[in-house]
């Protein structure tokens, strides 16, 4: 379930090895690229889905969170990050994608 994230920070690596011409772009380098990814990620995870209601997509980034982080089913994807920061920041990622979902699948106060 939290193949978008995966998906976002290979993607990312991969524009910034082309744009710098890099052979191997760090993940520092690379995690803003993947970052920008997100917000596309989660509108195609609501479309195809399904995810169109508050409890379908909090039960996504539930398992989202699952995969990130220092949660024991996690994959460490900030290899040189403490657990704890790691967990962190990748808390925050979800907080914006459960804001940014709700507006798209219109829960109340998410929309004017």
């Amino acid at each position: 379930m939290f193949g978008w994230l995966k998906a976002a920070v290979v993607i990312g690596l991969k524009i910034y090895g082309f744009v710098s011409k890099g052979d191997k772009p760090s993940l520092a380098d690379a995690l803003p690229f993947a970052v920008g990814q997100m917000l596309p990620a989660v509108q195609k995870a609501i479309q195809y889905q399904g995810l169109d209601t508050k409890e379908k997509f909090d039960a996504w980034l539930i398992a989202v969170d699952a995969g990130t982080g220092s949660d024991t089913t996690a994959v460490d994807l900030l290899v040189r990050l403490p657990a704890d920061k790691e967990e962190l920041f990748f808390d925050h990622l979800i907080e914006a994608a459960r804001i940014y979902g709700y507006h798209l699948i219109g829960v109340e106060g998410y929309l004017l």
